[in-house]
């Protein structure tokens, strides 16, 4: 930065303008390509598959804890590990479609 920089915003400003523009790009950005933005799920149950096979060599495992405090069986639950594969699930789940096909 030139020594004689002043910033027009103070700090707690600045990083509301920046969250501004990047939600502004993300929103019209899908408007122009037609995109739905999804948030993966942080936990998911150990049954649901979602972090099977993590990787091929298996050097990796899922983290995996009991939740449910309450419940007479708690749940398995694991930390998502790999966003790429939660996506199909969701496209499913949302009843996407690949180039109006019908189908994924």
């Amino acid at each position: 930065m030139p020594q004689d920089y002043e910033s027009l915003l103070n700090p707690k400003e600045t990083q509301r303008a920046i969250f501004a523009i990047k939600d502004y790009i993300e929103e019209n950005l899908c408007k122009e390509l037609n995109l739905m933005r999804v948030t993966v799920p942080l936990i998911v149950d150990a049954e649901s598959g979602v972090n099977d096979y993590l990787d091929r060599d298996g050097s990796r495992t899922s983290v995996e804890f009991s939740c449910g405090l309450g419940l007479e069986k708690p749940i398995r639950a694991q930390i998502i590990q790999v966003a790429t594969k939660w996506k199909r699930f969701a496209l499913k789940q949302f009843g996407m479609k690949v180039n109006g096909t019908g189908s994924l």
